[in-house]
């Protein structure tokens, strides 16, 4: 039976909101799943960066008040320091990365990871 439990996670900033961050535990299982989903409250198009042990995962283009996200192996994402990141439009359209990060790690022990968030900003 499958255990859950809160993923730790740190916010640097004032633009990204965990909504949900839960990993479950289950004795016996291999690490199966990193799913990550999120809704833009930004007022413009994001793109979601994750900086993970095998190189850089993307959400793709999230147009504001819709959502997004992606699900891939849990093992991308096992012993690093995993940073989230954010980049829409700046000055002249171009895009731009500020306004904070997100920091989180997954325990050894987790079979499935779930996180869901919204950008502010």
């Amino acid at each position: 039976m499958a255990v859950l439990h809160p993923l730790p996670v740190t916010v640097n900033g004032n633009i990204f909101n965990v909504d949900n961050a839960w990993y479950s535990e289950e004795e016996g299982m291999n690490p199966q799943s990193f799913t990550l989903r999120v809704n833009d409250q930004s007022g413009a198009w994001i793109d979601v960066n994750i900086d993970r042990n095998d190189g850089v995962r993307s959400t793709g283009h999230i147009n504001n008040n819709d959502s997004g996200g992606f699900t891939e192996s849990l093992q991308l994402y096992r012993n690093h320091k995993n940073r989230l990141t954010r980049w829409r439009p700046g000055f002249l359209n171009v895009p731009v990365n500020g306004g904070g990060d997100l920091w989180f790690e997954v325990p050894k022990s987790a079979v499935n990871v779930f996180m869901q968030i919204t950008v502010k900003g």
